[in-house]
């Protein structure tokens, strides 16, 4: 311990003490200018030493940060999710049915939740018709009827009328018009609920296809007419383009100009100014004839059409491989459910959204909605 103290000590204090020495005050002058310098250059290398570190710590040798990002917060009721694939969470209270791949599946409009059931029908021409408590499925012409209940899209037995009909369209309070004859000329249509049971008939000199409000109308060579409900027996000149539960557009042509009209429920017409073409399949109006859906050709190409009935406005156009009248459906006024490129898309007319949910049906077919 003694000699690890001797070397700490200072040599102005050693010579200090040998006052005998004649030549202490020269050492002492010179020898401690030496060991100030010595500390300048231990204290610079030291604060140098120090600068550098900090700075390789600061932009090159720092550790990554390796704790784990904050999870995002989950989305709460009532708020939109931004994602285009997540489930709305603002859609209409309901059941939205999807035909495809032999089987029918039942979305839960609240929550996006799945039931399947298969019926071992090929989605090409399938239709589904909804009457209530269930679903027909069915193909025109054929006598392989499904009847599914929509809870659980659980089977039910096809009874009475429903057992022998051929061709289905929706009818007023849960029922469905039915028949079961392919004759060109008068065809009967009879009212039936799900059991089977025949609450009216209804002969029918031509086609008829349904009014979107639970009636159907009559469509002969360039007209439609009303048949039931019996609102008024004039016929409509032109051809149907769209039906939805508050009325129809009819088109007519003639010298290379067409004019399109909008037949409300109560009988009452207007003239319109719309984005629909020549080429036009199918079509439907929204609750309130609000907006426009039609499925018609442009280019060579299968296009859904979405406008604004009163001014022609075209909101959104999707490519379609499809052609027929359950291309689309409308659950409200605002949100309408359609088959694009092989795909459910889910559109909100409101905000523009446009939605494609995760849900995986091979081929998807024919969509029907059925609200709670």
């Amino acid at each position: 311990m003694a000699s690890r103290g001797t070397s700490r000590r200072p040599a102005a204090v050693a010579a200090e003490a040998d006052t005998g020495d004649v030549t202490g005050p020269e050492q002492l002058v010179d020898d401690g200018p030496r060991l100030g310098r010595r500390r300048t250059w231990v204290v610079l290398a030291v604060v140098l030493v120090v600068l550098v570190g900090l700075g390789v710590l600061r932009f090159g040798g720092s550790q990554p940060d390796t704790a784990p990002a904050p999870a995002p917060a989950p989305t709460l009721p009532g708020e939109s999710s931004t994602d285009p694939r997540a489930w709305p969470d603002d859609l209409p209270p309901g059941t939205l049915l999807v035909g495809g791949g032999g089987q029918v599946v039942g979305l839960d409009a609240s929550t996006g939740a799945l039931a399947i059931a298969p019926v071992g029908l090929e989605p090409a021409g399938t239709v589904l018709t909804v009457l209530a408590d269930g679903v027909l499925v069915w193909r025109p012409g054929g006598r392989g009827t499904r009847l599914l209940a929509v809870d659980g899209l659980a089977p039910r037995t096809v009874r009475g009328g429903l057992r022998s009909a051929t061709s289905f369209l929706p009818g007023p309070d849960g029922r469905v018009w039915a028949t079961d004859t392919s004759r060109e000329r008068a065809t009967t249509w009879r009212l039936i609920d799900w059991r089977g049971r025949t609450a009216r008939t209804v002969d029918v000199p031509r086609p008829v296809v349904g009014d979107g409000a639970g009636g159907f109308l009559e469509v002969g060579r360039r007209e439609v007419r009303p048949v039931f409900p019996l609102v008024e027996r004039r016929a409509e000149p032109g051809d149907l383009v769209a039906t939805g539960p508050d009325g129809h557009v009819v088109r007519s042509c003639a010298e290379g100009e067409c004019r399109f009209t909008l037949v409300r429920r109560d009988g009452t017409t207007e003239d319109l100014d719309t984005a629909v073409g020549d080429d036009t399949s199918a079509g439907t109006l929204s609750p309130g004839n609000g907006l426009l859906a039609v499925t018609e050709k442009v280019g060579g190409r299968s296009t859904i059409r979405v406008s604004v009935v009163a001014t022609g406005e075209v909101k959104e156009i999707f490519p379609s491989t499809r052609q027929t009248a359950d291309d689309a459906v409308w659950l409200d006024d605002r949100w309408l459910a359609l088959l694009s490129e092989e795909r459910l898309v889910l559109y909100d007319t409101t905000e523009e959204r446009v939605v494609t949910p995760r849900v995986s049906i091979d081929g998807p077919g024919p969509l029907a909605w059925r609200p709670a």
